[in-house]
């Protein structure tokens, strides 16, 4: 199961109160929404799950749970179910945590992970969009080489995206992986792996736009001085978010992101390159 990161941070930062209406916008399998609901007793947790393999997980774990709404929607489309709710500019806190969950690496059968065998999909959603496989066959060297670039930020990406359209068609992890192992110098071959998945995903799943899409959609869900937490895990991320802090919608609560502390780090590992920003609403 996936350990929601920085809880008591969120939790301390954002300020729940009994009444409170909350946006859970990447609620996986409700790990924040959990801490949230031991204090909004009287209130709402709306939560967006756009995996509909979480989803139907999710739903039958909350099922009891009479405050906690979960819809199988994703954040950039989340503004249309909250209108429907009537909720539009009523909402206290909205939390996104943008880390990749243990489930869908491990679990989800889309190839998100290059230590297992699987279909080239990468999709969050596999009914909607293309996966990669299909996007690969259709792509040119140049192409490939610049979503390395600029979503990796790869140095290797001439002669990765070389060997990928050599060896066309590409179908499955392990063909994508032994590619990058062939080009990786030794001691660096996990990190160069985990940067060009990465890359592909942010690509498949148009992770940018969609990322800036949620946040606005965030700003008109919530109240005047609602707020908005934000973890992200790298730098893409991060820096879409940071960006709030220039904008006229938001003022930040802090100037540098807080982190995990080190307790949390050696528990949940994976929680070590998590971001923290929070947000008023202007």
């Amino acid at each position: 199961m996936h350990k929601p990161v920085m809880v008591r941070e969120v939790i301390e930062l954002t300020k729940p109160k009994i009444d409170s209406i909350v946006i859970d916008a990447t609620f996986g399998f409700g790990g924040h929404a959990r801490a949230f609901y031991e204090i909004v007793k009287n209130g709402l947790i709306v939560g967006f799950e756009k995996n509909p393999f979480t989803y139907e997980i999710a739903k039958e774990l909350y099922k009891n749970y009479e405050r906690i709404r979960i819809f199988n929607v994703g954040y950039e489309n989340m503004l249309e179910v909250i209108e429907k709710l009537e909720l539009v500019g009523k909402v206290d806190i909205v939390i996104f945590d943008l880390g990749l969950s243990l489930f869908l690496i491990k679990k989800s059968n889309l190839g998100f992970s290059y230590k297992s065998d699987e279909v080239l999909d990468m999709r969050f959603n596999p009914n909607e969009g293309k996966p990669l496989y299909e996007i690969l066959e259709k792509l040119e060297q140049k192409e490939i080489e610049k979503i390395l670039r600029n979503y990796g930020d790869i140095k290797h990406a001439r002669k990765i995206s070389y060997e990928i359209v050599r060896n066309k068609p590409i179908r499955r992890t392990i063909q994508l992986r032994e590619i990058v192992e062939r080009l990786a110098p030794r001691n660096k071959k996990d990190k160069l792996l985990k940067k060009t998945f990465q890359a592909f995903r942010i690509f498949v799943n148009d992770e940018v736009n969609t990322i800036k899409k949620g946040l606005l959609n965030a700003y008109k869900c919530l109240k005047i001085e609602g707020r908005l937490a934000v973890l992200s895990y790298h730098s893409i991320e991060d820096r879409i978010v940071k960006n709030l802090s220039k904008s006229p919608l938001f003022i930040p609560l802090f100037k540098k992101p807080l982190t995990p502390s080190q307790e949390e780090i050696l528990e949940n590992p994976r929680s070590r390159s998590a971001k923290l920003r929070v947000f008023l609403k202007k």
